[in-house]
């Protein structure tokens, strides 16, 4: 990908890849090649293979069933080429969600409509209540989130609008990804604006709700989700039901 004139800073179509290992689907994706002195978030998990996990390292979420663990979690600024001030600020964040043996033997992710469904649902109740600055054009569940198909030759992801940090300005641009009947792969992409009191910012909000968008499709552009023949069987059975 190439950055908008004056910006500086990383890509994902530069970076690293990495690999993770479920029992039905094997994950490569890129992140961003941060500086070793970063003072920023560059954390990379070290287990790579989670095929029967002993759910060493994951946390429980309450009494619901469900387990998570953080993949990737990094943070990184982009900065003028001539004056070196930041223009932007970057979080991004890669996770696994352990759902609970109800919903994997339920067959919930193999199965793009109820994914989206129970995802939809997951949304309505934790974001529901939250009324963003901006109305217009903004996530809400009148809206489904903004929500779109992430396509797949398997089965499709899940791409939504969430305001995860309620002080933000912007939503997040978010990814579900089923991988397999057991895991969700959950992706959190947000950049803001920095701002100087001494200095206009030659960037308007909508260039960067652009960018944002531009940049997670850089980071689409370089994900592999391959799946175990066994699941592309379930898959192609229960779209046919």
């Amino acid at each position: 990908m190439k950055l908008p004139e004056l910006f500086e800073g990383p890509t994902f179509s530069d970076g690293d890849i990495v690999s993770f290992s479920f029992d039905e689907v094997a994950v490569s994706l890129k992140v961003a090649r941060l500086p070793s002195n970063s003072t920023k978030f560059n954390q990379v998990s070290t287990q790579s293979n989670f095929v029967e996990s002993d759910l060493a390292g994951w946390q429980v979420l309450g009494a619901t069933g469900f387990f998570d663990r953080d993949l990737v979690t990094q943070s990184w600024s982009y900065y003028r080429c001539d004056n070196h001030l930041k223009l932007a600020a970057v979080f991004f964040e890669v996770s696994v969600l352990r759902h609970s043996d109800e919903e994997a033997d339920s067959l919930m992710s193999m199965n793009y409509h109820s994914f989206y469904n129970v995802w939809l649902e997951d949304f309505r109740e934790l974001h529901g209540d939250f009324t963003p600055k901006v109305l217009e054009g903004s996530p809400s569940v009148g809206n489904d989130f903004l929500a779109q198909a992430i396509p797949h030759d398997d089965i499709d992801g899940l791409r939504v609008k969430l305001f995860i940090n309620e002080g933000a300005p912007n939503p997040s641009t978010c990814g579900y990804f089923s991988l397999g009947r057991r895991y969700t792969l959950r992706i959190n992409f947000h950049l803001s604006s920095v701002d100087y009191p001494d200095f206009d910012n030659p960037f308007d909000e909508e260039f960067y709700r652009e960018l944002q968008e531009q940049l997670f499709d850089d980071f689409l552009a370089n994900l592999s989700i391959e799946y175990t023949e066994e699941a592309k069987k379930t898959f192609r059975r229960l779209a046919g039901d």
